[in-house]
């Protein structure tokens, strides 16, 4: 009755502990770190895509920029005459990822405002700020704007960017990519719009990364960047093949223009993308077309949009590897063998990881350093306990066969020579009943002294070790000096009454030494 009623107040903690452990490294951020790291790693190791057809890149490359002395970029007129190039091919959507702020030339003006489907760049968040170029209506104005995480890597795109006035008046400004997305679906007639709360792509709805309300009571719908895996991942087309005239296969395509040029340093850290040319880093050209091609892919070819799963899901996720973690050390509570325990444990982590990654690939993540610490901090000191058992175990063990070895040796250095001798003179009919009776009372005393020293040794082991048991039972203290516990064993063991063939032995000294303390 006791043993259930302890159980019965024991078996909450065994859940509520983990909650309330998750809940403080899920707030505090300890595990973000690890997070990423995990994150980065299982994205690397995803089957390779394909290339995505859908976008072209028109490239703006150092030969370039060289063509325009003092300049860092490429003529407002010399853009218009791409744009008006690149429309010949009937593209789908132009986006232009080049920044044009304040007054530029009537020329690129005209070509904004003839060709219907070109999208613009612009900067909306400080300290920066730049407006949507002249010519360009909003709904053809987007942010370029992103957000890297404390080590470098950009691993979120920001949609849009909602703004509420004094008046409670909500106003929605809307990133590159996310403009030219809904452009190109609205083309294909797929149904695509954005809240604070939803992004809605087609058949798909997906929740924001987070929502920070900041000091001008802003609001961010960001999302995870799942990067295809593949470089090169886009067609490129150099611009000096464009004004050349030599336009490739654009027809219905998304054209991007952009620069490839290192001293613009426009560099994307992703962390995910096997890129040798730039360590790893992509081109920011490259990273809108990586978002572009997510809402695209999403809303036409189901591919996977990652999202968190919320945190109702994360705590359940938890209690369920706490639950089978307790499954797991009930089965090798009882085994001896730490590492046996330990490979099991290894085991059980690697289910825990191959189970992360299934479901980022299908489009979920979660915490898997929550996962891991909560896991750890739990079950880590029972571990540290199962490891201390099994010393003191194979300790006991130890003792035990050292015990076993002791009363071996005692007995067949003593009662049982006792016992040989004793027979031989009964056989030989040369020993008196008298005599049998003395030497059956020795041979008792012998046997009940070699049983009162492990008696001893089990209740003072460590004393008990320093102690010789000689055949007779006569115990020697091991401390004593060395020429003194050689007198006293050779005198014992010379006894002609204890050993009576000791006499018969032949002793040749070979060499004398001298004991000293």
């Amino acid at each position: 009755m006791f043993r259930a009623s302890r159980s019965k107040i024991r078996y909450p903690w065994y859940f509520l502990f983990p909650l309330l452990l998750t809940a403080g490294l899920k707030e505090s951020g300890a595990t973000q770190q690890w997070d990423l790291f995990a994150l980065d790693r299982l994205l690397r190791i995803r089957p390779l895509e394909a290339i995505e057809n859908r976008i072209t890149i028109v490239t703006i490359d150092e030969d370039d920029l060289k063509q325009e002395p003092g300049r860092n970029s490429i003529s407002d007129r010399k853009l218009a005459d791409v744009i008006d190039l690149i429309t010949t091919a009937k593209p789908s959507i132009i986006g232009v990822d080049l920044i044009r702020d304040g007054q530029i030339d009537t020329k690129l003006i005209d070509s904004y405002q003839r060709h219907k489907n070109v999208i613009g760049l612009s900067k909306e968040l400080p300290p920066d700020v730049l407006k949507a170029p002249i010519g360009l209506p909003v709904d053809r104005v987007g942010f370029g704007d992103y957000e890297a995480d404390s080590d470098g890597a950009v691993r979120r795109a920001t949609l849009a960017i909602f703004k509420t006035d004094r008046s409670s008046k909500q106003a929605a400004k809307y990133s590159f990519a996310f403009q030219i997305a809904r452009h190109y679906l609205q083309q294909h007639d797929q149904k695509i719009s954005i809240s604070p709360e939803r992004l809605e792509l087609g058949s798909h709805s997906i929740s924001p990364l987070k929502i920070a309300d900041s000091s001008d009571r802003s609001k961010y719908f960001d999302i995870i960047v799942n990067y295809r895996h593949i470089y090169p991942t886009f067609a490129q087309v150099k611009l000096t093949d464009i004004l050349a005239e030599k336009l490739s296969n654009l027809q219905n395509r998304i054209v991007l223009i952009g620069y490839i040029a290192t001293t613009k340093q426009d560099f994307i850290n992703t962390q995910v993308i096997p890129n040798p040319d730039i360590n790893g880093n992509i081109y920011g050209v490259e990273y809108h077309g990586h978002i572009i091609s997510q809402l695209i892919a999403t809303t036409l070819n189901e591919r996977n949009s990652i999202q968190v799963i919320p945190s109702w899901g994360e705590y359940l996720w938890v209690l369920i590897w706490i639950y089978v973690a307790r499954l797991g050390l009930n089965a090798i509570e009882f085994r001896t063998n730490f590492w046996k325990s330990l490979s099991i444990i290894f085991g059980y982590f690697s289910v825990i990881i191959i189970s992360i990654y299934l479901l980022l690939l299908v489009g979920w993540w979660l915490s898997i350093g929550l996962t891991f610490s909560t896991i750890s901090m739990i079950y880590l000191p029972i571990l540290i306990s199962f490891y201390q058992r099994e010393r003191s175990l194979l300790a006991i063990a130890e003792k035990r066969r050292q015990a076993i070895t002791d009363s071996f040796n005692a007995i067949h250095n003593g009662p049982l020579q006792e016992l040989s001798l004793l027979l031989q003179a009964v056989k030989s009919d040369n020993i008196s009943p008298i005599e049998i009776n003395i030497r059956l009372e020795k041979l008792d005393r012998q046997i009940r002294s070699i049983g009162e020293s492990l008696q001893t040794d089990s209740i003072s082991g460590i004393e008990v070790q320093k102690m010789l048991v000689l055949g007779d039972g006569s115990q020697l203290d091991l401390n004593t000096p060395l020429n003194e516990l050689f007198y006293l064993v050779s005198d014992r063991t010379a006894d002609p009454e204890r050993y009576p063939n000791f006499g018969k032995l032949k002793i040749k000294i070979i060499n004398s030494f001298i004991f000293k303390n």
